[in-house]
C-alpha cells in the first residue's frame, strides 16, 4: 500500500484508452474472429510499457497497466472464471438502450461503434464458478513489472527536491513487504525471515530531525500511545529474542516496536 502523510496521492480510475492497433486486436478476441495471439501478447507488453511511461510522465503517484490486454474491467471475467458459457443472444453493450444513451446518442455513438464490447458475446452462469486465470493474471504481473524494471532515473527525478523523509518511509515500507513476500522461499530452505519496525528512538540521528525546521515539527507530532521516545537497548531486546532459541518458529513476522503508534494509525490492520 502506498500512503503519504505530508499530500494527497493520485491515481486515476483504472481503465485508460488503448491504442487503436491493439484495439483492433481486443476486437477481434472478443468477437472470436481469428488473431495472431503471439502478435497480441507482444502489443499488450509493449502498450502497457507506454501507457506506464506516460503516468510517470504526468506525475502520477499510484500507476498501474491500464488494463491494456482486456476489453473492459468486466467483460473479461468470462476467461478468468469457469461456469460461464455463451448465451447464444446476439452481442451488444448492456448499457446501449439505456435512458442516458437515448438522450445523448451524438455523444455515445462513436463508443458504441468502437467499443471492444460492442459486440462481445453475452455468457450466462450455467456451471460452479471457480477461478482458472492463474496464467493470465501472471502474465498481467509480468508485463507491469517488465514496464517498471531498470526505471532507476525516473525514480530518482521524482525525489529530486524532497526532504528524503518520503524515501526513507518508503525503503522501510520495502523492507517490510521483502519479508512478507519471501517467507515461505526462505523457510523452506529453513531460514527464518522477520523484521523489526522501531519507531521513535532517542539516537543522535532523531535529535538532528528534532533540531531540522522542516522535519522536527512533524516528527513531534507523530503520536506514541506511550507517550515517549524508546531506547537503543529497548529495540535491542526484541532483536535479541528474535535471534534467540525462544522464536524458533516466528517467522515472516513483524515486530512493532514503536510505543503502539502503528496501532494508533492503523487501528483495523492486521
Amino acid at each position: 500500500m502506498h500512503r503519504s502523510r505530508d499530500r494527497i496521492l493520485t491515481t486515476h480510475a483504472g481503465s485508460l484508452p488503448r491504442p487503436s492497433d491493439l484495439l483492433e486486436m481486443i476486437q477481434a478476441r472478443a468477437e472470436g474472429r481469428p488473431h495472431d495471439r503471439e502478435g497480441y501478447a507482444r502489443r499488450v507488453r509493449t502498450a502497457v510499457a507506454e501507457v506506464v511511461r506516460r503516468q510517470v510522465e504526468h506525475g502520477l503517484d499510484v500507476i498501474d497497466d491500464g488494463e491494456m490486454g482486456k476489453p473492459s474491467f468486466v467483460t473479461y471475467v468470462t476467461e478468468r472464471l469457469t461456469g460461464f458459457e455463451p448465451s447464444g443472444e446476439p452481442g451488444g453493450l448492456p448499457w446501449a438502450g439505456s435512458k442516458e444513451v437515448l438522450a445523448f446518442p451524438e455523444f455515445y455513438a462513436p463508443s458504441l461503434r468502437q467499443s471492444p464490447n460492442a459486440a462481445a458475446r453475452p455468457f450466462v452462469c450455467r456451471g460452479p464458478v471457480s477461478y482458472q486465470g492463474h496464467a493470465q493474471v501472471q502474465a498481467d504481473i509480468a508485463n507491469l513489472k517488465a514496464a517498471l524494471a531498470g526505471d532507476e532515473a525516473s525514480a530518482q527525478a521524482q525525489m529530486d527536491g524532497k526532504d528524503g523523509n518520503t524515501a526513507y518511509v518508503n525503503a522501510k515500507h520495502a523492507l517490510a513487504l521483502g519479508v512478507r513476500r519471501r517467507a515461505a522461499e526462505w523457510g523452506a530452505a529453513g531460514v527464518r525471515l522477520n523484521a523489526v519496525l522501531p519507531g521513535k528512538i532517542a539516537t543522535p540521528m532523531l535529535a538532528k530531525i528534532h533540531a531540522h525546521a522542516l522535519l522536527g515539527p512533524s516528527i513531534e507530532a507523530l503520536p506514541v500511545p506511550l507517550g515517549r521516545e524508546a531506547t537503543p537497548e529497548e529495540v535491542a531486546g526484541p532483536i535479541a529474542f528474535l535471534l534467540g532459541p525462544d522464536s524458533r518458529y516466528v517467522h515472516g513476522a513483524m515486530l512493532h516496536v514503536g510505543g503502539g503508534a502503528d496501532a494508533l494509525v492503523r487501528p483495523d490492520a492486521l
